[in-house]
């Protein structure tokens, strides 16, 4: 096999690793927002709900099912079964040949271990839209994860007063979850804001073709959105006219004093890379 084939394969193994390593059953709570004009955010609903990606037997697909407590199904979202009061929403099975491409060929993801983000693959609406989601899970110095933090941004194209289109946040979900079932261990309470300390780390970014590299990782700016279970984000209220250079992220504030941090990364508008970022706070 040729060198270059043999890494390729090797780099699309280490992506399902990472994506597998993330099934589960995942119970928590759904955090929904809506954006104004200027990205501020307002609560709109809060609700319990289960994400279930179940890893086959053969470790060769995964059989995404969520429930959602009726009438709070995501917009355009089929109603599907109701089971014990809850929606049963199926996403579907997925396997090497679309794990990176899960919601369709317009969409990208990238994982890392125990992180993640699926997102537009270029910031040009499809259907009027531009989605991203990202994810981040922590073992409590376990090495399978126990707890995960998770948010879906979305952006709408809109056309202003004078016929000008703008691509405007309209809607954040920020989603925190444990695993089913876990003992959770007792994190000490040193939980610091992004705005309190400068912070030093290390950076790993990876590639739509799942090539892997490191560098330091820079303190972050202050975040646009601080959000519950100690999520924040970086999320501009409208998105860039015309193709450009662009990250959006999202950081988990732990207990524990560090921060991690998931960024998708958008270079001529379109999806290049995404990172991962430890950060603990420089004494």
């Amino acid at each position: 096999m040729h060198p270059a084939r043999r890494a390729l394969g090797d780099a699309l193994q280490r992506q399902w690793g990472y994506f597998a390593s993330l099934s589960g059953k995942w119970q928590g709570t759904w955090h929904r927002f809506s954006a104004d004009e200027l990205g501020a955010l307002k609560s709109r609903q809060t609700f319990p709900g289960i994400c279930h990606p179940k890893l086959s037997n053969d470790e060769r697909s995964l059989h995404v099912v969520n429930q959602y407590p009726v009438g709070m199904l995501p917009p355009g979202m089929p109603e599907g079964e109701v089971v014990d009061g809850m929606h049963r929403v199926d996403f579907g099975v997925f396997d090497a040949t679309n794990f990176q491409s899960p919601l369709g060929p317009q969409t990208r993801a990238i994982y890392f271990d125990g992180a993640g983000v699926v997102g537009s693959s270029k910031l040009t609406p499809t259907r009027g839209r531009i989605g991203v989601e990202f994810m981040i899970a922590s073992g409590d110095g376990d090495p399978e994860p126990k707890q995960r933090r998770r948010l879906v941004a979305l952006w709408q194209m809109t056309v202003t007063p004078g016929e000008l289109k703008t691509v405007r946040l309209t809607s954040v979900t920020a989603i925190v979850e444990r695993r089913q079932p876990a003992q959770l261990s007792q994190w000490p309470e040193k939980e610091l804001r992004v705005a309190d300390a400068s912070w030093h780390g290390e950076r790993m970014v990876v590639t739509p073709d799942g090539s892997e590299s490191q560098e330091k990782a820079p303190s972050p700016a202050s975040p646009s959105h601080e959000l519950p279970g100690g999520i924040v984000a970086w999320l501009p209220a409208d998105l860039p006219d015309e193709p450009g250079d662009l990250e959006l992220a999202m950081g988990w504030q732990r207990p524990d004093g560090w921060i991690q941090r998931v960024a998708a990364v958008y270079r001529g508008g379109m999806m290049t890379s995404a990172t991962h970022d430890d950060l603990r706070p420089k004494l």
